[in-house]
């Protein structure tokens, strides 16, 4: 076709010289714009990894704060009332879980145990009068001296 046609090869040939001088002139400068490019994005992504840290450490520490003031001012109002009554409870003499359960007005086991028993005796109010074995079906508890100053504060 080239032969019969020089024309038409010339301006193929021309077409295709053209060509590589562009792509030769502006591949280069693609992919210095998309190496920046990439480069932005790491910069970017970086920078918002930085902040999003800060941020996150200061926004957790007042927040942290905020909610412990409150839900220990909360708990600990709740708690020591359960508790106070609790000890009003045992003043007289030592009771069994289920006659806790009948001093207290209350039903479900598990609420006098892990509201009411377990925390005046971790903060040492209350003592159990068999401390070796406290699955004992004959266990009762009974005020400790804190206990008693509690109550008469």
């Amino acid at each position: 076709m080239c032969l019969k046609n020089g024309l038409f090869c010339a301006s193929i040939l021309v077409l295709w010289n053209y060509f590589k001088l562009l792509w030769g002139f502006f591949w280069p400068v693609f992919l210095s714009e998309r190496r920046e490019l990439k480069t932005t994005e790491q910069v970017t992504e970086q920078v918002t990894e930085q902040v999003t840290e800060q941020v996150t450490e200061q926004v957790t520490e007042q927040v942290t704060e905020q909610v412990t003031e409150q839900v220990t001012e909360q708990v600990t109002e709740q708690v020591t009332e359960q508790v106070r009554h609790l000890l009003h409870c045992l003043e007289d003499h030592p009771l069994s879980v289920k006659e806790a359960m009948k001093c207290l007005g209350l039903q479900h086991r598990p609420t006098v145990v892990y509201d009411y028993l377990r925390p005046a005796t971790d903060a040492g109010l209350v003592e159990m009068t068999q401390p070796d074995s406290p699955r004992s079906p004959t266990q009762k508890y009974r005020l400790a001296q804190e206990g008693r100053d509690f109550l008469t504060e």
